[in-house]
């Protein structure tokens, strides 16, 4: 006569073996998804805050906690995944890929086609302005990417109000 497994043996054996299942699948999925921090050249920085105006302006603090200055070369504007505007430093001037947004300074004053560097010194924060010049769409999230000649990169996502 043969005699079965008594029932509380059968469930400690499957609470085992589920949790030997989990636990390699549990830290190969944690290190896939893990924040990566970029530090290039001993450059990074940082999106600090993000304010939107009234007055369709959007206006950004960066600041560098690396141990470098940092030359700020790209900033992109994107939702989803499409690139709504790229302002580059071609290292004499500002330009952008569409005419819909403005690339100011703290002051107000556009940077498209001006001959300003924007760089940060150690420990320094910078201000910029993007303006939207049709608006942005409330609900909707926008990420903004920062760039720096030395590798460095701030991106921070934000849901328009």
């Amino acid at each position: 006569m043969r005699k079965a497994i008594q029932t509380w043996v059968a469930i400690v054996l499957a609470i085992i073996i589920a949790i030997a299942i989990a636990v390699p699948i549990y830290l190969w999925v944690a290190t896939l998804t893990a924040p990566k921090e970029t530090k290039v050249g001993k450059g990074n920085m940082v999106i600090e805050d993000i304010s939107w105006g009234y007055d369709n302006k959007v206006t950004l603090v960066i600041k560098n906690t690396g141990s470098i200055s940092l030359l700020i070369t790209d900033i992109y504007v994107k939702q989803g995944a499409v690139t709504l505007v790229h302002f580059a430093w071609d290292g004499s001037k500002w330009t952008r890929s569409s005419d819909d947004y403005t690339l100011e300074d703290s002051s107000g004053s556009s940077l498209i086609g001006q001959s300003t560097q924007l760089t940060i010194g150690v420990g320094e924060s910078l201000t910029i302005i993007i303006e939207f010049n049709n608006g942005w769409d409330s609900g909707y999230a926008y990420t903004f990417k920062i760039v720096s000649s030395s590798g460095a990169i701030a991106e921070r996502t934000e849901i328009a109000p």
